[in-house]
């Protein structure tokens, strides 16, 4: 079996900061069984995760967005300010892009939705560490369309956009590279 590490060949470690009992319990009882992993500290307030910013050394903090209702989108920067090279992996019940959107603004690196029966936590984890943002399925599906249209935009002012002279909109995918209604990228 493959080992991951985190930094100089240890397991990774890992901060907890989830206002749920039960869930806390959950996902740390997942944590702790995974060899991959080092639990060193759980917070349930966002005075705790305040008081582990300033004593403890971490690798990724799993955090809770609702922390006992308050909502944790700024101590999401807060941590990014004061440990940048710690990865922060957004947690919360509310299947909402927009408060993914919002959390990887402020530098987080993952979202995931606690009711999903896709979680992972461990792996969410590792991937994070190995250059990966772990997202649930569920809001990855609702942000694609708003990805493929800032694409779109993208390519479009990339080529000069409505500015080119003789250039009708027809010609943009052509010269993107992407295939338009009843035309075929290739031949077969």
């Amino acid at each position: 079996m493959r080992r991951y590490f985190g930094k100089m060949g240890r397991p990774i470690q890992v901060v907890l900061a989830e206002g749920n009992t039960h869930a806390r319990r959950v996902i740390g009882c997942e944590l702790q069984k995974d060899e991959r992993i080092e639990l060193c500290a759980v917070a349930s307030s966002v005075k705790e995760v305040r008081r582990i910013l300033t004593q403890q050394d971490f690798d990724v903090m799993l955090l809770d967005l609702h922390l006992q209702d308050v909502q944790c989108l700024d101590v999401i920067g807060h941590i990014k300010q004061s440990m940048p090279l710690v990865e922060v992996i957004a947690t919360s019940t509310r299947d909402d892009e927009m408060e993914a959107v919002h959390a990887f603004d402020r530098g987080a690196t993952g979202y995931l939705v606690k009711s999903s029966w896709f979680v992972s936590y461990g792996d969410a984890v590792v991937e994070v560490m190995h250059g990966g943002a772990p997202l649930t399925a569920s809001v990855t599906r609702r942000l694609l369309p708003r990805l493929r249209d800032g694409a779109a935009r993208r390519t479009i002012h990339h080529l000069g956009g409505q500015g080119l002279p003789g250039w009708r909109a027809s010609d943009v995918p052509r010269a993107g590279g992407l295939a338009t209604g009843g035309q075929r990228p290739y031949q077969c």
